[in-house]
């Protein structure tokens, strides 16, 4: 039983925590004045929304311009232009399939700088600065030296013509010297833009700082596209709090966007303490995990709660700690008890704040069977506390929510996928 509990809360600590609410009034949120087939249709209609959205995504031409950079044929035989280009095409490629998967953007931290590289974008911006202009008569770029900015001018699509451009300039970076990061580079700003003859398509601009132990202290990555499409993201560290949040809009629609926010032990000592030991309790957890609270947003469609990780783990260390027995009916209800007490977890319309439903621990019984020599002896029931969401009428949202309708969703989805693999 203590290893089947020891699963259970420890996932409802993880699990709920990262889509969990920054503000636990949240849990308390009225339902929605709708039938649960009128909370599908309102999902479905949500799910449209995005997928428009998307449609604009995948014809912005600052996608198909950094597409454009990316296939340049390149001459092998210009050692500086192939360095620097292959530099900035590893920072360039989330970009490049952001139109097939949204999520490539979060490889942008990653791709702007490589851990434990030979050469640092400060050795690039020293080596290699400068304004580089393509010759399609022999695949490479002339060479113009500069101190202060790496420039690209290439032709974009058919065009004869240079009329894109790339340019990177306030660049600065850091190497590490605390033994677990040493000889790393750590980048410390970084402005990215891309034109198309005068007009400025994509901006990328990233910031960071760093404390004595050469951990992120702030980080901030923000993306500008056209058609005012947004990306921003932000990360913020001290031994007391870990935050993160992102938001992907156009103009002032969400689009896709989420936080996560919690408090605990963050030191330097107990961090390298956590990496050296063995997290898999809740008490381990709560050694240095005191909350978690976050949210996550598709649309309009929001979903948001609250853990009390420290609470959690004592009612769980009080009640089931020493108990290696099967769960029974009566401990199945109090482990329900205890997570529905210490956690939420709600699906709701972010703009009106009403809730379409509501995540609740239940007791689930199914019949098993003991087996001997491979056939199986002995039938018992076995008690499992199993979340749900549940709507206002008490009716949970199970498969069958989802296995039926979502019609017009389902081709939105089809067209869109069957567009990208072209």
């Amino acid at each position: 039983m203590r290893k089947q509990l020891i699963l259970i809360f420890s996932a409802a600590i993880i699990g709920i925590g990262v889509t969990s609410c920054k503000d636990k009034e949240d849990s308390n949120l009225e339902f929605a004045k709708y039938t649960v087939e009128e909370n599908k249709e309102n999902i479905e209609a949500e799910g449209l929304k995005v997928m428009d959205q998307m449609d604009d995504l995948k014809n912005l031409s600052s996608i198909s311009t950094v597409q454009d950079f990316l296939n340049l044929p390149i001459s092998m035989n210009v050692s500086s232009n192939t360095s620097v280009f292959n530099k900035v095409v590893s920072m360039l490629a989330p970009v490049a399939g952001m139109d097939k998967n949204l999520m490539k953007l979060e490889n942008l931290r990653s791709s702007l700088v490589i851990a434990n590289e030979s050469s640092t974008l400060n050795d690039y911006l020293k080596e290699f600065g400068g304004i580089y202009t393509y010759n399609s008569t022999v695949d490479t770029f002339a060479y113009v030296k500069s101190s202060d900015e790496i420039t690209f001018k290439f032709p974009i699509g058919e065009s004869l013509t240079n009329n894109g451009k790339i340019t990177l300039n306030n660049i600065s970076s850091q190497i590490a010297s605390n033994t677990n990061f040493e000889g790393m580079e750590q980048l410390k700003s970084l402005d990215m833009n891309i034109w198309n003859g005068n007009t400025r398509i994509l901006g990328i601009e990233m910031d960071a700082t760093y404390n004595n132990y050469d951990l992120p202290s702030s980080e901030s990555i923000s993306v500008s596209l056209e058609k005012g499409f947004t990306f921003l993201e932000t990360f913020t560290y001290n031994d007391k709090d870990i935050k993160w949040d992102f938001a992907f809009k156009q103009d002032k629609n969400n689009i896709l966007s989420g936080a996560f926010d919690t408090k605990g032990n963050y030191s330097y000592d107990k961090i390298n303490a956590m990496n050296n030991s063995n997290v898999e309790t809740p008490e381990d957890i709560s050694e240095f995990l005191n909350s978690a609270n976050a949210w996550i947003q598709l649309g309009n469609l929001k979903i948001s709660g609250a853990v009390n990780v420290d609470q959690l783990a004592k009612d769980y260390y009080k009640n089931f700690s020493d108990n290696n027995e099967d769960l029974t009916k009566v401990k199945s209800d109090l482990a329900c008890s205890i997570l529905n007490s210490n956690s939420s977890l709600v699906l709701f319309y972010a703009d009106k704040k009403e809730a379409i439903a509501k995540l609740t621990f239940n007791t689930v019984e199914s019949d098993n069977y003991y087996y001997n020599d491979g056939n199986p002896n002995n039938k018992y029931t076995n008690y499992s506390p199993t979340p749900s969401f549940v709507f206002s009428d008490g009716s949970a949202m199970d498969g069958s929510f989802f296995g039926t309708g979502f019609n017009n969703l389902k081709i939105a989805m089809d067209t869109f996928i069957n567009e990208m693999n072209k």
